[in-house]
């Protein structure tokens, strides 16, 4: 049992609330990392995937796996592990490289919550610092 006193001397027991399952919160996003060639959005299921292809032809939507690939410790989500890391940004940058999608804006998405959002985010931004060197 993980316990702490506070400074009134009352004794907190910390293990129920560390490993606690958190809110899993929805958010609706889209984002433009790089205007008119990269952004990142949040779909809600697979209809909501379905309607935006085909609201956006010329965009090439695309996900994975490892925005969820963390190993969660208590109610943690992330970030993901180095791994996860190195093979999102290889995939990505093979989606950017690629000449068939040369002129079409590539949209990576997630499900539309909070700990998806989140390790999406900190995927992408490491795609920009590492592969675009930003």
């Amino acid at each position: 049992r993980m316990q702490r006193s506070t400074s009134h001397g009352n004794v907190v027991d910390l293990s129920e609330s560390l490993c606690r399952p958190a809110p899993r919160e929805v958010i609706d996003w889209t984002s433009a990392v790089i205007p008119g060639r990269l952004s990142f959005e949040t779909h809600r299921n697979e209809h909501d995937t379905m309607e935006r292809i085909r609201s956006h032809p010329r965009a090439f939507y695309f996900s994975s796996w490892m925005h969820e690939s963390y190993e969660a410790f208590c109610s943690d989500f992330g970030p993901v592990n180095l791994a996860a890391v190195v093979r999102f940004c290889q995939l990505l940058r093979e989606r950017m490289n690629d000449p068939r999608l040369a002129d079409r804006h590539v949209i990576y998405y997630c499900n539309a919550d909070a700990a998806h959002l989140t390790n999406t985010a900190f995927l992408v931004g490491a795609y920009l610092v590492l592969v675009e060197t930003w």
